[in-house]
């Protein structure tokens, strides 16, 4: 169980110890199943934003992406600790869409969309700019609420800052990418999904 933010440090993640959600206890010497205490070594500045999980654990701050690794057999312990940053276009306040694998993000200034997951050709975390193809739609707004719909279509339901619902049917599988624009009677403050 990953936490940022603690006590007014922005930039400081804890973790809980393997097994047991709500110790966060260490003992000395260290040991690699006590509770995980750190901070990225940056070059700057940044904010914690978001934490997730897909396949790795993946930090995304104002000014960058991060996977927690382990080192060695790839287990994450309070002894083995490996930060990566795999790219620098930060992230918006907007939390990240979880999706087989892969993630979706609002990149810093809330009006570019990227995705981000493991690529095996570069052996490591990469993300696509999802909007280059569409940004007359984008120009001088920002996302200010989204959600997904996995099942029917895998479409991601977004608003922007002038009340306009947007979609983007998205396959990172099939390589489907497409955004589409809403019109109606009306402005969108929020979405969400139901089943």
């Amino acid at each position: 169980r990953y936490f940022s933010s603690i006590s007014s440090d922005s930039e400081k993640i804890i973790a809980s110890k393997i097994g047991y959600i709500n110790n966060f206890s260490k003992r000395l010497p260290i040991q690699d199943d006590d509770a995980i205490d750190f901070k990225i070594k940056a070059k700057s500045y940044m904010q914690i934003k978001h934490i997730v999980d897909i396949g790795s654990v993946i930090i995304f701050t104002t000014t960058g992406e991060w996977a927690v690794q382990g080192s060695g057999n790839g287990a994450i312990t309070a002894t083995s600790l490996d930060v990566k940053q795999y790219s620098s276009n930060g992230c918006s306040d907007l939390p990240p869409l979880v999706m087989a694998g892969n993630c979706l993000y609002v990149q810093a200034r809330g009006s570019i969309v990227r995705d981000f997951g493991f690529d095996y050709s570069v052996d490591g975390y990469k993300g696509n700019d999802l909007t280059i193809f569409s940004s007359h739609l984008f120009d001088g707004y920002t996302i200010v609420d989204w959600c997904w719909q996995q099942t029917p279509h895998s479409i991601v339901w977004a608003v922007r800052s002038d009340g306009v619902l947007l979609g983007l049917t998205y396959n990172r599988d099939q390589q489907i990418v497409g955004w589409h624009k809403h019109d109606f009677d009306g402005l969108v403050e929020k979405v969400t999904i139901v089943s």
